[in-house]
């Protein structure tokens, strides 16, 4: 069994933003934990870490690994891969996907870097996907601006 959390923290220093995230995963009794520094505090004024911090990644590739994730039908599937169903078949029960549909997603996944084929007919996420699915379930289950829209309720 595999039990997840992941904490995404952001801490307002004196003169700047600091970023944390740290994932652990418990597998059969392994524990894996990881945690990532992803911009520091600035030690002094005008250090401007919440730009260096925007500008690691560039729209292009920012918007294209957030694209995988833009959709419900991925994020469902990514769910269902995260919770073991990693086979072509086990997927389409899982999320009620025609194979088709599917593998479109699937490739989707896989061009956003979030997801790798791991052998023929088996899927897993990438270490970002998994990071990130856990990061944003995180951020936004805990955030309470975040509200589901009216056409969210629906499904």
């Amino acid at each position: 069994m595999t039990r997840c959390f992941s904490s995404l923290g952001t801490r307002r220093g004196r003169f700047g933003t600091a970023v944390l995230v740290a994932v652990a995963e418990a597998t059969g009794g392994r524990p894996d934990v990881r945690v990532m520094r992803l911009e520091s505090v600035a030690g002094r004024p005008g250090g401007r870490p919440r730009q260096r911090l925007l500008e690691a990644v560039p729209d292009r590739i920012m918007s294209l690994v957030l694209a995988g994730l833009a959709q419900r039908q991925r994020v469902r599937i990514a769910r269902a891969i995260l919770s073991g169903a990693n086979t072509h078949a086990a997927l389409s029960k899982a999320v009620r996907l025609a194979p088709g549909p599917l593998y479109h997603h699937l490739r989707t996944l896989e061009r956003a870097g979030l997801l790798a084929f791991v052998e023929r007919n088996r899927y897993d996420l990438t270490p970002v996907g998994r990071d990130l699915l856990l990061a944003m379930t995180t951020v936004i289950g805990a955030s309470a601006a975040v509200r589901r829209p009216s056409s969210a309720r629906r499904a």
